[in-house]
């Protein structure tokens, strides 16, 4: 009997790897990837809002508002139309903060996720990232803006250390467990009940 039993989960095992080849590791993977990309934007979006760079240090000024009156002054001017002086740095209309796009590419196993350089970026982004000295065409020509190094894959979702990014490792490693182990119960892919544990997606919130 117990032989027997031996060679049910055998054979089971082997189903389990043709049907999860098929449709679970797609379910399983899919998952993976929409969080990463949505865990990214949020910590992204978090650090303009709060005014913390993508290796989670403060910008140069702690407080995530501007407080220079001049910037302040012209925030709230006719010239700034749907900015404010109470918005976060790099905030002013939102454009820029909205404005994260992130792609993936290729096979399964091979793949990688990567943040696009958008028009915005290219645009006046890639300033403020580095930092810069104002121009004779801006507003306060010869100051110097800080760098505020907003844009990039921060420093919690890098592999193979970054805390997100081990968390996210994590959670697929537990729903493989999860959908193998429902399999040798019942002998069906329980994919029902892994799009239920993935409702919630990771946190985006860790510095």
């Amino acid at each position: 009997m117990a032989l027997q039993q031996i060679i049910k989960l055998t054979k089971r095992v082997q189903e389990f790897s043709k049907k999860a080849a098929n449709t679970g590791d797609v379910a399983i993977y899919g998952s993976l990837v929409t969080d990463v990309k949505q865990g990214i934007v949020a910590r992204l979006k978090a650090g303009i809002d709060n005014g913390y760079n993508i290796d989670g240090h403060d910008f140069r000024k702690a407080d995530p508002t501007p407080t220079n009156p001049a910037t302040r002054a012209l925030r709230d001017s006719k010239w700034k139309s749907g900015q404010s002086s109470s918005t976060p740095i790099l905030h002013g209309s939102g454009k820029l903060r909205d404005s994260f796009i992130i792609l993936h590419r290729g096979k399964r196993g091979e793949a990688e996720i990567f943040l696009e350089k958008d028009p915005i970026y290219s645009e006046y982004g890639k300033y403020h990232n580095n930092g810069f000295t104002q121009g004779e065409d801006q507003w306060f020509t010869g100051s110097r803006v800080p760098q505020r190094k907003y844009w990039g894959i921060p420093k919690t979702w890098r592999s193979p250390d970054g805390a997100m990014y081990k968390r996210v490792m994590a959670k697929f490693a537990s729903d493989m467990k999860f959908l193998f182990g429902t399999y040798l119960d019942t002998g069906n892919l329980d994919l029902q009940n892994l799009e239920f544990r993935n409702i919630e997606s990771v946190s985006g919130k860790t510095r």
